[in-house]
């Protein structure tokens, strides 16, 4: 079993909410974790909360990855807001 990630922003604890629900579910989050990991590394450079504009500035960091990579990375994002709201 690979390192946890250690999350920084204000986002952290939420982040590792959903991580703990999904792996309790039994489900495998490696690549989940990875991607919300470069998220909560974007947002803690920005200084604040996940909102709509720092979503739309991540989302400009994956210009290099094809779109089908970006889709996914973006569905991984809004899965894990779906959550967010729900708390």
């Amino acid at each position: 079993m690979k390192a946890a990630t250690a999350f920084a922003s204000l986002i952290a604890p939420d982040i590792e909410r959903y991580l703990t629900l999904k792996q309790t579910l039994g489900r495998e989050y490696d690549g989940v974790r990875r991607v919300l990991a470069h998220v909560d590394q974007f947002v803690t450079t920005r200084g604040g909360d996940l909102t709509s504009d720092t979503f739309a500035g991540w989302c400009l960091t994956l210009q290099h990855l094809a779109s089908g990579t970006r889709r996914s990375r973006m569905r991984v994002v809004r899965n894990f807001c779906l959550h967010r709201r729900r708390l």
